[in-house]
């Protein structure tokens, strides 16, 4: 006698169901990390294109003026145009710097016709999530009016130092005003003493005067704008900033670092995980402002440009003895593998 035949199934178990949901879970579990560490690498690799663009803007710069920019240009009344500015028409922004009249006018002035909220791609890390315009980084004053961010900072080396400014008193540096004439040319040679980076306020620095070598000075590097793992760093501007002085930190470090080595807190990613760290905008002088200082959203350290073109990552573990040499251009110290 013929056995009938077994029904046909028509559909999954149960059982079967759950084991194949669990797999796909498991292989959605290990390919997310890869995906995302893929895509990073991808915002990194941009950030770096954003990096050499910028170096190669600076050093066609020189190759016009016989100098870097000035980190930012001081002067009454058309002074406080930041690197950013001065560097556009080497990196393709000719319409941008003609509109600005960059010399010609005040930042604050081009600041409130909008043109200083123009954002750039090359100024933008794509890994972090700015503001378009940087409300924590004015031109002129907190609030009045808002900057395009910028997540590229010069390197004004040390040089948190109070001054004698001309007719003024211990700290006056100011932009404006009586203190000008201390910015003005005849003083570039004192402003190179007390600032040792590449990108200092109201001198312009050669490369001849690089004499640590372009390969071991920084140039630019990054500023997040705020991480859950340290802390808000709010970035910066390109443009220029109104009422840029060392007598009021939060002004020039919207464009710049500039610290003590003696403090021996100069670091990448300085801060407080999960902190709301502010800038300095008091007129009170601190002994340094380390969450003004670079920070990135890559993983373990931050980009940088140096003096002769080349990108670099360095770890956020980095030696601070060995960081504060990569900001000095002249300090004779030596500096092997970093």
């Amino acid at each position: 006698m013929r056995r009938p035949a077994s029904p046909v199934r028509k559909a999954f178990t149960l059982i079967e169901l759950l084991v194949v949901i669990a797999i796909i879970g498991v292989l959605v579990g290990l390919l997310l990390p890869a995906v995302q560490s893929a895509r990073e690498a991808a915002r990194r690799t941009s950030c770096g294109n954003n990096l050499k663009q910028i170096g190669l803007g600076l050093a066609n710069y020189h190759d016009a003026r016989r100098s870097f920019p000035r980190g930012v240009v001081c002067g009454d009344p058309n002074g406080g145009w930041g690197w950013g500015s001065y560097i556009l028409p080497f990196c393709e922004q000719q319409a941008l710097a003609d509109a600005l009249q960059i010399g010609a006018s005040a930042p604050i002035a081009k600041g409130g016709s909008n043109l200083g909220g123009t954002s750039l791609s090359m100024y933008r890390c794509p890994s972090d999530a700015a503001p378009t315009l940087n409300n924590k980084r004015s031109i002129f004053r907190t609030g009045s009016p808002a900057g395009a961010s910028s997540n590229y900072i010069g390197n004004a080396g040390g040089g948190l130092t109070l001054v004698f400014g001309v007719g003024g008193t211990v700290g006056d540096v100011h932009c404006s005003g009586g203190f000008a004439s201390f910015f003005k040319p005849g003083a570039e040679a004192e402003m190179k003493k007390r600032h040792t980076g590449t990108l200092i306020p109201g001198a312009g620095v050669a490369v001849r005067e690089i004499t640590d070598g372009t390969s071991k000075t920084l140039l630019v590097g990054e500023r997040d704008f705020s991480s859950s793992a340290h802390g808000d760093h709010h970035a910066g501007i390109w443009m220029g900033t109104h009422t840029a002085t060392l007598f009021v930190p939060g002004r020039v470090n919207d464009l710049l670092t500039h610290f003590k080595e003696s403090d021996g807190i100069m670091t990448i990613n300085a801060g407080t995980p999960g902190g709301a760290n502010t800038v300095m905008v008091d007129v009170s002088i601190p002994a340094d402002e380390p969450y003004d200082a670079w920070s990135s959203q890559h993983p373990g350290g931050a980009q940088f440009v140096l003096s002769d073109g080349s990108v670099k990552f360095l770890l956020d573990t980095i030696n601070t003895s060995t960081f504060a040499d990569l900001c000095s251009r002249a300090d004779g110290d030596v500096v092997d593998d970093f």
